[in-house]
């Protein structure tokens, strides 16, 4: 148990640190990505060696995503050279997907896999929470430090990361983490430590000034809210109340049409404003639509790994830090598919066990991944991991211990 535990805390270090791009001793390498590479060579070993059978079966959609995935990969590669698109990062991208997809392969069929996975979302937490004490301590004793290492631009909190929106991925799902620890505390120790790691987060979350980060938690916000309200308001409603209902939803369509060509009159107006604009909002807008048009040169398969957005125009080797949109142009439309389907099933089972605050925090990484490309970030994918093994949980995870659902 307690060699379970410690690997389990290396790779949520691991994890945590690969964030730390500041410490990374090589491009897209550094002492993350070394205490992710030591974890999977151990489990590795540790398979082998003992002759242990390897259980597929709960990473059986896992496999066949990525089976896919590289399948189109390699296509879209093919159809790239052909059409005379050399992109230099493509070697490394394709290696981040590779990587994440043999650490979270072996993750799935490693030994005690519900036991493991505790050991991990708790070793997460924890050195997360410790990382942002650290981080806030130095703001406070060392201002030239913190001048020098963990503010972006001497005004946002980077913590050791180089931008703000690294260290925000990090952050992204620890508060719905603090909330599903805090809902189970039975101390007012740990019921006050939860509350701690929440502040702590949001607090570190807003210094970020991340758009993508607070425009992310807002909206899993807003569908709890909306969610609440829609949920209070159609239960126990008469034949008569719904009627009322669709009429006033006809009479809104009714008028959307009347009004439909001042509305894209407005519209045309509002998107050559934004996209003619040398703001940041300009620039985002005008790495999608650059980034759709590279896709458009192989709707299908897309072009393979690598960048081929650009501000002024397609293949100019610039992310179009959009996750769906980089995806397409990486494995084209069926890619695209099998993401979306992936999700959307996620979302339905969600749905249908009611996990609201698991809902949430989906909502959450969905939204943060439309504003920067997140699929080469082992983070990202523990997000994914840590929302699917919490659904299929059949008990309530204490921090420290199990309890069964009363």
């Amino acid at each position: 148990m307690k060699a379970l535990r410690l690997s389990s805390y290396v790779l949520a270090l691991g994890l945590v640190l690969s964030t730390a791009t500041q410490l990374r001793f090589l491009p897209s390498f550094g002492v993350g990505e070394l205490l992710l590479l030591v974890w999977c060579i151990f489990i590795s070993l540790k398979v082998l060696l003992k002759n242990r059978s390897i259980n597929v079966s709960q990473s059986k959609y896992f496999i066949f995503y990525w089976y896919c995935s590289f399948l189109f990969l390699f296509i879209g590669w093919e159809i790239s050279l052909i059409l005379g698109y050399r992109i230099t990062e493509g070697a490394r991208d394709f290696i981040a997907y590779l990587f994440n997809s043999v650490l979270f392969f072996l993750f799935f069929v490693s030994s005690d896999l519900a036991q493991r996975f505790k050991f991990l979302s708790e070793g997460y937490y924890m050195i997360s929470v410790v990382y942002l004490i650290v981080v806030f301590s130095i703001l406070q004793i060392d201002s030239t430090f913190a001048f020098k290492f963990l503010l972006f631009g001497g005004n946002r909190l980077s913590g050791f990361s180089d931008n703000p929106n690294q260290f925000a991925l990090l952050l992204l799902p620890l508060p719905y983490l603090s909330i599903y620890y805090l809902k189970s505390a039975s101390k007012y120790s740990l019921k006050a430590f939860h509350l701690l790691s929440l502040f702590l987060a949001v607090t570190a979350g807003f210094r970020t000034q991340s758009d993508a980060l607070i425009v992310a938690w807002g909206a899993s916000v807003a569908l709890l809210i909306l969610g609440f309200y829609i949920y209070r308001f159609l239960k126990r409603r008469t034949m008569v109340q719904y009627a009322a209902i669709l009429f006033l939803l006809l009479f809104m369509v009714l008028l959307l049409f009347i009004n439909a060509d001042w509305i894209m009159e407005q519209k045309n107006e509002y998107m050559e404003e934004i996209i003619f604009s040398n703001s940041q909002t300009g620039i985002r807008f005008n790495l999608w639509l650059n980034g759709l048009q590279a896709m458009s040169a192989s709707p299908i398969f897309g072009l393979g790994p690598g960048a081929f957005s650009g501000v002024t125009g397609a293949f100019q080797q610039t992310e179009a830090h959009n996750t769906f949109i980089d995806w397409g142009t990486n494995t084209g439309m069926l890619g695209i598919t099998l993401m979306l389907f992936f999700l959307i099933a996620i979302g339905y089972k969600l749905i249908k066990k009611k996990k609201y605050l698991l809902i949430a925090m989906l909502c959450a990484i969905l939204v943060f991944s439309m504003f920067h490309f997140t699929l080469r970030q082992p983070m990202f994918w523990f997000c994914i991991v840590m929302i699917i093994l919490l659904m299929e949980s059949n008990e309530t995870w204490k921090y420290g211990n199990y309890s069964r659902k009363p």
